[in-house]
């Protein structure tokens, strides 16, 4: 399986989180390439507070959190910070 989804962060952080909780490998060189991508979106226009902004394609659509949660509207920037944050510890 491919994890990293190149047009959204909330799909690739949603796969990784699938793996993590199932125990799923990701090869190192997706790792990384997973890494770089989520590196790349630090500052990124639509970030909260300077964070891991979502892509253009997230923007589209309500954030649904792993846990299957929808959230609308000025919320929505602050659950994405959140949401990076757990990512990257783990």
């Amino acid at each position: 399986m491919t994890y990293l989804d190149k047009t959204s962060l909330a799909k690739t952080i949603d796969n990784v989180s699938e793996a993590l909780l199932f125990g799923f490998d990701i090869d190192e060189r997706e790792k990384l390439e997973i890494a770089d991508f989520i590196i790349k979106q630090h500052g990124a226009p639509y970030s909260y507070a300077n964070t891991f902004a979502p892509t253009d394609e997230d923007m589209k659509r309500d954030l649904i959190l792993f846990t299957g949660e929808l959230s609308q509207g000025q919320a929505n920037a602050i659950l994405w910070a959140k949401k990076q944050a757990v990512f990257c510890e783990n």
